[in-house]
């Protein structure tokens, strides 16, 4: 049996070829921002370059948020020996003041809260054949906070770290250097525009998944044949009258 084509078939039929897989896009955005995010969380958020050049240029020491790139002087040279690992800021240091304390507690819910989210959002795909609004409104607020959380990770450019460090002090080449982001930082800023472009994909990519399916009220009176579509007895029958 052959059904007749109505507006309403024909709207299934659209809302059925449509590329399921880009409503992942705002998922997959969100993976990249968190792992740019993971990488920021070294200690390479924050540089300074030293004004002595050593062997191979400038030297440069990396700062993080929870350690610091780690370095020796060498008395035979009367230079530095950089190390290229993290080391834990020592347990005798000043204690962080609160732009640190604060940028540190951003940073890491950024982490928390982008796997928590991510983690909800592709849950809430292979729930539902199409998630929800209420579901859409979660990501896409969660994106947001995100981006927020990332974005006051900066804070560390205000921060004790950057402004007066103690660990640079009596360190030759150093003194009167001022503070830079390295890439870790830089990274932190691009999961940040990330983060945004997620909430705004989660929002952007339903709304033309339902532009094209079309609402349960766009469906009303949707039932009525097309113009020149009627049922083939109904054509024959006027054409015998």
């Amino acid at each position: 049996m052959v059904y007749p084509r109505t507006r309403r078939n024909v709207r299934l039929n659209n809302a059925r070829d449509l590329p399921k897989h880009i409503l992942y896009i705002p998922a997959f955005l969100a993976v990249i921002a968190l792992l740019l995010s993971l990488y920021g969380f070294r200690c390479n958020f924050v540089q300074f370059v030293s004004t002595v050049n050593g062997p191979d240029g400038p030297i440069s020491i990396h700062f993080g948020y929870w350690s610091h790139q780690s370095w020796v002087i060498n008395n035979s040279t009367k230079g530095l020996a950089i190390e290229k690992t993290c080391e834990l800021y020592p347990v005798d240091a000043t204690a962080p003041d609160t732009a640190f304390k604060v940028g540190r507690t951003f940073n890491l819910l950024a982490l928390f809260l982008g796997a928590l989210f991510i983690f909800l959002d592709i849950l809430s795909r292979c729930v539902y054949h199409a998630p929800k609004n209420s579901c859409r409104r979660v990501g896409g607020v969660g994106y947001l906070l995100c981006c927020l959380c990332s974005g006051l990770s900066l804070l560390i450019l205000q921060s004790d770290i950057c402004t007066d460090n103690i660990l640079l002090k009596q360190t030759t080449g150093f003194q009167g250097t001022t503070c830079s982001l390295s890439t870790g930082g830089k990274s932190i800023i691009a999961a940040t525009v990330i983060w945004f472009a997620a909430a705004c994909g989660i929002v952007t990519m339903h709304q033309w998944h339902d532009a094209k399916l079309g609402s349960a009220d766009d469906y009303r009176g949707l039932d009525e044949l097309l113009v020149n579509e009627q049922p083939e007895d109904e054509i024959i029958h006027s054409a015998i009258l």
